[in-house]
């Protein structure tokens, strides 16, 4: 365990202490989850709700949410009658904790002042990533964690970057100083972590927060962002950077470019895996199914790299109506927003976990997880809100 993975765990454990005096524990357990060891993180948080109960009874969550958690939950514990893996309970656990989680925010954030605390929260760890992500990076240290932080590129902090350095701050404040101060930083936080799917998708919410905006400022900014789109489309036609690994564009490179794929290859073995098991092969099967495999030159890979796909092998034909039922009630439930901000910032959300999950599982890592249902939550909770900002 990295030294700074250290201070970050032993700080989260104060986290239950804060819940009893504060029900405002999510900003403070937000910024010490990018740093902090996993199954510490997990402990805390199990700690602090329990601590807080009252605010998981009577959830106020969306029916339509509940029954989705039920199917999946239940189906899960159904299909371990025919037998399980080891990864069976934690990835169950970790299920149950994430949901909980969901209810805490949505119970708790009645109003924009008790959610814009969160929302502050998430953008303050995302520009705290971001630091150490980039001084880690100038300055070469050799920083490992388990959790965001690290010199290990990864897609996980980058999604998370982008969320809460550049979705949030987009929406959420006025001052477009600020905009670009904290975009800014957590771009190169992002470019750092050689997520070129994040990349992509950082240009897509820049663009679609820029068509919401009618400003004269804005319409010079989206000329100039056009601009560079188009320059930047150019030189890869001409210079062949669809063949630069190190390009958003290599992206469209499925002749040889390794990642790609390897991706498909997941893919493929897990279309077969679906095939030869319709109903699934249960919850935590994915890690024993996919390290290993004969479909791909590296062995290592834990699941397909596709939240679909990942659904489609564990929990069957159920899993692929989870996730399609998923999306389909966060984006109904977007739609009756009445506070535009929200409204918007929840769609923007919305189109980042359906993007991202297509490049990665967001069900599957721990602190991937516990990220992805914080932002769900953020959608039901701005549901519930009525008053304007």
């Amino acid at each position: 365990m990295d030294y700074l993975e250290i201070i970050f765990s032993l700080l989260i454990l104060f986290i239950p202490l804060y819940a009893v005096v504060s029900k405002n524990l999510i900003p403070a357990y937000s910024v010490l989850l990018i740093g902090a060891n996993p199954y510490v993180s997990a402990f805390s948080l199990v700690s602090a709700l329990l601590i807080r109960a009252n605010h998981l009874l009577k959830p106020k969550v969306n029916k339509s949410i509940l029954f989705l958690f039920l199917l999946w939950f239940g189906y899960g514990l159904a299909l371990s009658i025919k037998g399980f893996t080891i990864t069976f309970f934690s990835e169950l656990f970790q299920l149950f904790l994430a949901f909980s989680l969901l209810i805490y925010i949505v119970n708790y954030a009645s109003n924009f002042r008790s959610l814009k605390l969160i929302l502050t929260g998430l953008i303050f760890s995302g520009v705290l990533l971001a630091s150490f992500e980039i001084i880690i990076s100038i300055f070469n240290l050799e920083i490992r964690t388990l959790s965001y932080i690290g010199n290990n590129p990864a897609n996980y902090s980058a999604f998370f970057l982008l969320i809460t350095t550049i979705a949030i701050p987009l929406y959420l404040y006025k001052s477009i100083f600020l905009r670009i101060l904290i975009g800014s930083l957590g771009f190169w936080a992002i470019y750092m972590n050689e997520s070129r799917s994040v990349m992509v998708l950082s240009f897509v919410v820049i663009i679609m927060w820029l068509l919401k905006d009618r400003s004269f400022f804005t319409k010079i900014l989206l000329g100039i962002v056009g601009g560079y789109i188009a320059y930047i489309l150019f030189s890869a036609v001409v210079m062949s950077q669809i063949y630069d690994t190190s390009s958003i564009f290599s992206l469209l490179n499925y002749e040889n470019n390794f990642s790609n794929l390897e991706r498909l290859n997941l893919l493929f073995y897990s279309y077969d895996l679906f095939l030869a098991k319709p109903e699934g092969h249960g919850i935590g099967s994915s890690y024993s199914l996919f390290i290993n495999n004969s479909y791909t030159i590296v062995d290592t890979y834990p699941h397909p790299h596709n939240t679909l796909a990942f659904f489609a092998v564990e929990l069957g034909l159920i899993g692929i109506i989870i996730y399609f039922y998923l999306f389909f009630t966060l984006f109904l439930t977007a739609q009756k927003i009445s506070n535009k901000k929200l409204k918007e910032l929840s769609m923007c959300l919305i189109l980042a976990l359906a993007f991202f999950s297509i490049a990665d599982v967001i069900f599957y890592n721990g602190i991937l997880m516990l990220s992805s249902f914080i932002f769900i939550g953020i959608i039901f909770a701005s549901a519930r809100i009525k008053s304007t900002c």
